[in-house]
Parts: C-alpha cells; sequence; structure tokens
C-alpha cells in the first residue's frame, strides 16, 4: 500500500514496481483497477506509452475494460487482429480482437479499466470464475482505494483473498486511508495467503506498507518538495460566495474550480455564476452530459488545466461535480468546494496548485481551498443540504467540526491525524462542543454503525462468493443468475442511486434524428455497430430519482436492438424545443446544461 500525497507520483510508482515484479518474479502483466470509467480513459492514455516505451520493439496487447469503452475512439483505434500485426510490423501497443470482447478483457495481459470488472471475480455471478483467472498471476493495482464505501470495500476484502490465492501481487493507492481500512485490507489478503493477520506496523505519512511472507513492515518516505504546502481553508456562505469570487477575479484573474455534490446542484451554480462571468469565461462539466458532449469537455479541460495545457486561459471557472476530483490531471488556482467528508475535500485539494506554473495571479498565489459553509437549521442544526443526499450525515458532521476552526491544513503532515479525527469511530465529541452539535454527534453516529457498517455490509455478504480453503458448494458461486452486463456489475459492486443509460433522439418533420442533426435513426431497423456507436454518443446516464429510472426501466426497447450494448439502455424522444415529458418529469437537453431534469407537479 503506497500512501502519499496528491500528486506525488503514486501512479508511476505503481507502475515501475508491476514492470519489476514481472520481470523478477515472473508475474504476467497489469491489470490497473479505477473508480470510474473517466478516471479508466485517462489512466488509458497514461499507460499505453508507458508500455511503448517500456517495450519498443515487442507487441503488447493493452485492453480498455468498461462499459463504454466501444466509445473511446483512441481506444478503438488500437483494437486489431495482433497477427495482422506482427506480419506487417511487429512492434506496438494494441487491443487483441478477440480480447475486446465482453469477460474477456481481463484476459490480456495487460488492462486498465474500472474496479467492478475485477470485482465481478469475488461475486456470485456466471462466469465469476473467468475474471478470477484472467487476473491469476497478475500484478493488479488498486488506484484511489479511498473513492469505496463500506459496501464496496467489503468485496474489495473477499477479491483480495482470492488474488493472494491466485498468486497475485496487489499494489494498493490513496493519499487518505483511514488505519482501519489500511488494517482490513492487510487481513484479507494475509488470509489469502493462509496466515494469521499481521498487525499493522507504525509508520509516518507519507509511508509504504508491505506484506509478504506472512509478515508486514512500513517505511516511511521524505515527500517531494512540491507536495508540501500549507493549504489555506476559507468558509464561504453560499448566497455570498459568487459575487466574492467575481471581485477576487476581476482583480487578478485566475483558473478557478468549483465542485458540488449534485449534477442539479452544479446547473444552478453554473446559472447563478452567468450573472457575475461571461460565457467565455464560464465551462460546466458533469455526468449528465451526452456521452459525446461529456468526452469533448474532459478533453478541452485537458487543454485547458491539464499540465501541459497549451490554451490555459487568464480567467475562466470551470463548475463540476465529483468527476474531476480523482485521477483527471488538471490544475487550478483557487478551488471552491460544497462540503464532503474530509479525505474528499484534500483529494481534491489536489488539483490546486498541481503543477509548476511559471505566473500565478498575485491574489491567488498560495493554494486556498473555499468551503461552503453549512447553513443552520431553526434550532441550529447543520444542514448539509445536497451534500446530505450523498454522503453519510455522521462522517460530514465530524469533517465539518474538524475543519470548522481552522484556517490552514499543513500538509501532507497533517493528513493522518484529519483522516482519523473523521474516521475513527472510538474518538468521541469533543468536550466544548455545543449542546445541539453533541446530541447530533450521538444519534449520527448510532445510525451510521447500523446503516452504513452493519446493513451495507450485510449486503456485500449477500452477494460475495465464499472465501478460499472453505467447504462452499459450487453453486455458493453462481447463485446470482442475471447476465453479466455492465448494469448487472454497476448493481451487484456498488450501491448508490439506481441510474439508466438513456438515449436521446429527437422528432422533426421527416421523422426521428439525433438532436441538433438531419440523421435519421431508423428503430425498426436492426442497427450496425456503426450505429450503435452513435446511439450511445447520444445517450446520458440518468439517476436523480429512483421513480425517474423506474418509469424508465418499465419502458419497452425496440425489437431490433438485440445488441448487448443496447439492451439495457432506454430512449426519450425530444420533441422540437428539446425537451420530453416522462411521467410526472421534464427531460429538457440543453447544450449548455446538459440534460436538465425537471419535476412537474401534477
Amino acid at each position: 500500500m503506497v500512501e502519499a500525497s496528491m500528486g506525488e507520483g503514486k501512479t508511476e510508482a505503481a507502475l515501475y514496481l508491476a514492470d519489476h515484479l514481472q520481470h523478477q518474479t515472473g508475474t504476467g502483466g497489469f491489470y490497473i483497477g479505477l473508480p470510474t470509467q473517466a478516471t479508466s480513459n485517462a489512466m488509458f492514455e497514461r499507460v499505453r506509452p508507458f508500455l511503448q516505451k517500456r517495450y519498443p520493439n515487442a507487441v503488447v496487447n493493452l485492453t480498455l475494460s468498461h462499459g463504454a469503452a466501444a466509445l473511446k475512439e483512441d481506444y478503438l483505434d488500437t483494437v486489431c487482429r495482433l497477427e495482422q500485426v506482427c506480419d506487417q510490423e511487429g512492434k506496438g501497443v494494441f487491443a487483441s480482437e478477440w480480447h475486446t470482447a465482453r469477460k474477456r478483457t481481463l484476459l490480456s495481459a495487460y488492462g486498465v479499466g474500472t474496479l467492478d470488472q475485477a470485482l465481478m471475480g469475488a461475486v456470485q455471478a456466471r462466469h465469476q470464475f473467468v475474471r478470477l483467472f484472467g487476473l491469476a498471476g497478475r500484478t493488479i493495482i488498486l488506484d484511489e482505494i479511498h473513492a469505496y464505501d463500506l459496501y464496496t470495500s467489503t468485496l474489495l476484502e473477499r477479491f483480495l483473498e482470492w488474488a493472494a490465492v491466485l498468486g497475485s501481487p496487489v499494489i494498493a493507492l490513496s493519499a487518505t486511508l483511514p488505519v482501519s481500512t489500511r488494517q482490513r485490507l492487510l487481513a484479507a489478503y494475509a488470509r489469502g495467503c493462509n496466515q494469521p493477520p499481521p498487525n499493522l506496523p507504525a509508520a509516518s505519512y507519507p509511508r509504504i506498507t508491505i506484506f509478504a511472507s506472512g509478515e508486514a513492515l512500513a517505511q516511511p518516505f521524505k515527500p517531494s518538495d512540491h507536495v508540501r504546502r500549507k493549504l489555506g481553508i476559507r468558509w464561504v456562505k453560499d448566497d455570498r460566495w459568487p459575487e466574492e469570487l467575481s471581485q477576487v477575479l476581476s482583480e487578478s484573474g485566475g483558473c478557478v474550480a468549483v465542485i458540488c455534490s449534485t449534477v442539479n446542484r452544479a446547473q444552478e451554480v453554473f446559472q447563478r455564476l452567468q450573472k457575475h462571468f461571461p460565457p467565455e469565461e464560464l465551462g460546466l462539466f458533469h455526468g449528465r452530459f451526452l456521452f459525446k458532449d461529456r468526452e469533448e469537455i474532459e478533453k478541452e479541460c485537458l487543454e485547458k488545466f491539464g499540465k501541459n495545457g497549451y490554451c490555459r486561459p487568464s480567467r475562466f471557472v470551470l463548475v463540476a461535480t465529483q468527476v474531476i476530483e480523482q485521477s483527471l490531471d488538471v490544475d487550478f488556482d483557487l478551488m471552491i468546494s460544497d462540503l464532503a467528508p474530509v479525505d474528499l475535500l484534500l483529494q481534491r485539494s489536489g488539483r490546486l496548485h498541481r503543477h509548476q506554473r511559471d505566473k500565478r495571479p498575485s491574489e491567488l498565489a498560495a493554494p486556498c481551498l473555499w468551503i461552503v459553509e453549512p447553513a443552520l437549521t431553526g434550532e441550529g442544526k447543520a444542514d448539509f443540504q445536497e451534500s446530505g443526499h450523498i454522503y453519510d450525515r455522521h462522517i460530514l458532521l465530524r469533517s465539518w467540526l474538524a475543519l470548522r476552526q481552522r484556517y490552514h491544513v499543513q500538509l501532507p503532515e497533517e493528513i493522518d491525524a484529519l483522516i482519523e479525527s473523521v474516521y475513527d469511530l472510538e474518538i468521541p465529541a469533543p468536550e466544548e462542543l455545543e449542546t445541539i452539535h453533541a446530541e447530533d454527534w450521538l444519534a449520527s453516529l448510532e445510525k451510521y454503525k447500523t446503516e452504513e457498517e452493519d446493513a451495507k455490509r450485510a449486503q456485500a455478504n449477500e452477494v460475495k462468493i465464499p472465501p478460499p480453503y472453505s467447504d462452499a458448494k459450487l453453486d455458493h458461486f453462481t447463485r446470482l443468475k442475471k447476465e453479466d452486463d455492465e448494469s448487472t456489475i454497476a448493481a451487484v459492486t456498488r450501491l448508490g442511486q439506481p441510474s439508466v443509460a438513456t438515449i436521446f433522439l429527437q422528432k422533426d418533420e421527416t421523422g426521428l434524428v439525433f438532436p441538433g442533426t438531419q440523421e435519421q435513426v431508423d428503430l425498426e431497423k436492426e442497427p450496425s455497430l456503426a450505429m450503435i456507436r452513435k446511439l450511445l454518443a447520444y445517450s446520458a446516464r440518468i439517476s436523480s430519482s429512483w421513480e425517474l429510472v423506474k418509469k424508465l426501466r418499465s419502458q419497452e426497447n425496440p425489437k431490433t436492438w438485440t445488441s448487448a450494448l443496447l439492451r439495457n439502455c432506454r430512449y426519450v424522444v425530444l420533441n422540437a424545443k428539446g425537451w420530453a415529458q416522462v411521467d410526472n418529469w421534464r427531460l429538457r437537453l440543453d447544450p449548455k446544461l446538459g440534460v436538465a431534469i425537471e419535476k412537474i407537479n401534477s
């Protein structure tokens, strides 16, 4: 386990270690598992040149494993039959056409994708053994492991047991990891090695923790100078910060990221900021844009704010959701964030002053994180608003209390203490805490232990496969008989809001067309692969309301949509004004906002 500050180079260290293990111990390639499709796409772009430089005279098979891989143009350009490459060139990094088929991607020697693809090897599903077989003897790199809740983490622990049995070294990377999580991960891998759980060795942060041959060791190391920083903390009121931001940027300029807890909140904040900034200085990025638009926005973000961004604006405000907090290599002069768990706030701050710049605005010369202060109810209780719908109340409360009286955080020295102050549930409430917050602490803690810890672990235990060395029957590995498709993977490996991929079409005088174009769509005709990709490019994932998702899922697809890529999608037809009504919801496709959803009062 490598724990180090954001921007320290954990990924590069993992790649070099995986390469060393391959050549010194005979492991066969590696698989990198990440939290999201977006982070997987970004990692693919980093791994491919690494392998090209490492093996300049060989043919290397590298696959991308997630549900939307078929839409990534850069990846599709690498797909071919390897024997043809060998005949013509004899070198390069490609994706074997055979390995790109569903369920076969993990059989490739090298792979990048979502963690969910690997976790399906540890849940009761048909052909789960194929995934474990594909990862056997390969180095498994788990990036951003702090990003998972207790449900997914429980599945991850069972997966680690089987990885150990299969002789697969595991490299886990995180900037912010509680002691309890480190201990559970070590114990899981030890069980797979048929060893007793080791005591977690003490070492200061940043550190590398190693388990091998039944023994655990931990070694601190000196942080790089460029990650040492005094991170400023400023609490701002939600009704005031847009005007304050306008004043700051009017004097000095600068590139700012505003991270919101939900898509609806991001859309609302974006519209509020339109009063203060012209259109060319304002952007929006979230997961509810059409896939084709989201990919373009991601590319523009890297061009503007990436390490080698060649068109960094002098003044710009990017409003986004959590899509930019993980593995997207972007850099801002100032960040404003809705309240979130402290580990995620620290993770987000890693996008502040991430790279060396010749010139930063004088007003923003030091990294500073503005956090939107929670409002108080009439009785004085903290109101976490949108954040409270996404994150657990007790963790939000402890995060707020840990930071509310601080003006700065010294990184990386204070990371450990902050993380433990929030996630060590044995730490009592501060004695001087106001009565209303002390009562909230106790009530939310009890709820967290029952609903978060007990309930989520119980749910995960229902779907995970038995441990190694057990006498379980074969049907305990395959009891879930659902089709092993992307919808099932998301439902089984994650808890969260139900969602559905929704394709947007539009009706005009000629019939159905893709929105904003005159390209016709014939639902009576079986779509070609090119047409399937086009349909998916005009899709967005809808998850704002369970009732809306349920209504969309209840609709029937065209009988011609027999492809597995379309089977779990649904579609809506927009009118000439660009909106569609689904039961009591109005879905509007806006070029600047993405998919806007409005509940209609019945």
